[in-house]
């Protein structure tokens, strides 16, 4: 994704894994530190969004709309988007689904979706297949965990 650093290793970094490599890139490289601290913060706020439509019985229209607003503003501020596949984006999707589902079924989710959408990978998602991809990702979710957090992953996906 950044400076040799695959997907895999920003979303195990943002988990908390400790990467001696990737820790001494990121004292050397301030783009690469503000990407990290952007992620981290990114994923407490997935994390508290993903608890609350989890741990919900029933999350009010009022409430998924200002979760909505929280984590939109947050995503939008946080990198503009060059193109539908972009690698943040799919960080963002996982680290929402792995506070859901653990990173293992996260992955297999990914994994299912881009299959569904004809690609190979969540990596290999070209532009013209994000919107069947960010689909399937939703369907999967709503089908495990409500409406809610269906909307919730989608708005992730196309922010």
């Amino acid at each position: 994704m950044t400076h040799g650093f695959s997907r895999q290793d920003w979303i195990e970094y943002t988990a908390g894994a400790r990467d001696a490599e990737l820790e001494a890139h990121l004292k050397e490289c301030p783009e690469c530190r503000e990407t990290a601290r952007r992620l981290i913060e990114i994923d407490s706020q997935l994390s508290r969004m993903a608890s609350e439509v989890r741990d919900s019985q029933t999350v009010t229209d009022g409430a998924t709309q200002i979760a909505f607003a929280q984590v939109l503003g947050a995503l939008r501020s946080s990198a503009p988007r060059s193109q539908y596949a972009e690698p943040q984006l799919l960080i963002w999707l996982e680290l929402f689904l792995s506070h859901l589902f653990g990173r293992h079924t996260a992955q297999r989710a990914m994994q299912r979706a881009a299959n569904l959408a004809a690609a190979e990978s969540a990596d290999a998602v070209s532009p013209g297949q994000w919107g069947e991809f960010v689909r399937g990702l939703s369907e999967m979710v709503a089908d495990l965990c409500g409406e809610p957090a269906a909307r919730l992953l989608s708005a992730i996906g196309n922010a």
